[in-house]
């Protein structure tokens, strides 16, 4: 779900594929 999501609220998400 989190494609976009977690590159800009990679912070937010628990998504580290492309947390910058």
């Amino acid at each position: 779900m989190a494609d976009v999501l977690d590159i800009d609220n990679a912070e937010e998400f628990e998504v580290d594929d492309e947390g910058d």
